[in-house]
């Protein structure tokens, strides 16, 4: 559910911009959810030249984690029909009341 907001201010962003020139034009500002998702059809190992070499393979295998469970899949596709393991289900609500829209509605 937070990813999609990114996703869709990706939509907005032009690569060929400056940061500063991407935000100003989506004044006032991001979505709901700043930030953008990522485009995986862009390289970024420019954008992981600082990143000290001993975490450069735990971050790649992360970004390999958001597109396989976070970024949206074509309907149908074989990535639709793969289901998160149970572990990372809900076990208890520990809300101290649930939110309006998930409340069920009574007659």
């Amino acid at each position: 559910d937070r990813y999609n907001p990114m996703v869709n201010n990706l939509k907005n962003w032009d690569i060929n911009k400056t940061k500063e020139e991407n935000i100003a034009k989506m004044l006032p500002a991001f979505s709901w959810m700043p930030g953008c998702g990522l485009d995986f059809k862009l390289d970024y190992q420019d954008d992981l030249s600082n990143c000290p070499e001993e975490n450069k393979e735990q971050l790649e295998e992360a970004i390999k984690f958001v597109k396989k469970w976070a970024a949206p899949v074509a309907k149908g596709s074989e990535a639709e029909e793969e289901k998160a393991p149970l572990s990372w289900e809900v076990a208890y609500d520990m809300r101290p009341w649930t939110a309006y829209p998930e409340r069920t509605q009574r007659s």
